[in-house]
C-alpha cells in the first residue's frame, strides 16, 4: 500500500488559480494565518517558539518581527516569516511588530502596519470601521505620516545607549 502525498503548495495555488477571483477580507486574511494549516502552525505555537529562539540568542531585550510575504510566481500564496533582531525594524507594509522585555519576561506588540491596499482603505474608512479597528487604524495613520520611522529611530538610539 502506498502512502499518499500530501499537495504541495504550488499545486494547491494552481487549483486557487484556476478557479473565479474571489475579494478576500483583510482581515479574514489574518484570522487564517494566526490560525495555520495545523494547531503546531498556528501564529501563537511559531510566537512562542520564536520566543524562545530570540532569548537563547540574544543577552537583551530584542525584537520580533512577523512579515507576510507574498509569493512572486504564486501570488495566492502568503508566506508568514518570524525574525528575532535585536534592533527595531523600519516599518513597512505587512508588518507586526513585537518587543520582548527580558527582565520582565514580557513580549509586548509595538506596532501592525497592514498591507499596501488596506492601509489607505482604513484611513480613508476610519469612522466607518468598527471601534476594535481604531488601533489598526491610529497604526496606518502614524505609518502614513513617517511617526512610525521617527518611533522606530527612537527606539533604536535609546537601545544604543543601554
Amino acid at each position: 500500500m502506498k502512502a499518499q502525498r500530501s499537495k504541495t503548495v504550488g499545486q494547491y495555488s494552481h487549483e486557487f488559480q484556476q478557479k473565479p477571483d474571489e475579494k478576500i477580507n483583510a482581515i479574514d486574511l489574518q484570522r487564517a494565518i494566526f490560525k495555520g494549516d495545523k494547531p503546531e502552525n498556528s501564529l501563537e505555537n511559531r510566537v512562542k517558539k520564536a520566543v524562545e529562539d530570540g532569548i537563547a540568542k540574544f543577552e537583551g531585550n530584542f525584537f520580533l518581527v512577523l512579515l507576510l510575504r507574498k509569493e512572486r510566481l504564486m501570488p495566492n500564496v502568503i508566506r508568514p516569516m518570524l525574525i528575532c533582531q535585536q534592533t527595531c525594524p523600519t516599518p513597512t507594509y505587512d508588518q507586526t511588530v513585537w518587543s520582548y522585555n527580558r527582565s520582565e519576561e514580557k513580549l509586548e506588540q509595538v506596532w501592525v502596519v497592514p498591507d499596501k491596499q488596506t492601509v489607505p482603505f482604513l484611513i480613508l474608512m476610519k469612522k466607518y470601521l468598527p471601534s476594535d479597528q481604531e488601533k489598526l487604524v491610529e497604526f496606518a495613520e502614524i505609518f502614513v505620516s513617517g511617526e512610525l520611522d521617527r518611533f522606530c529611530q527612537r527606539l533604536n538610539c535609546q537601545a544604543t545607549r543601554a
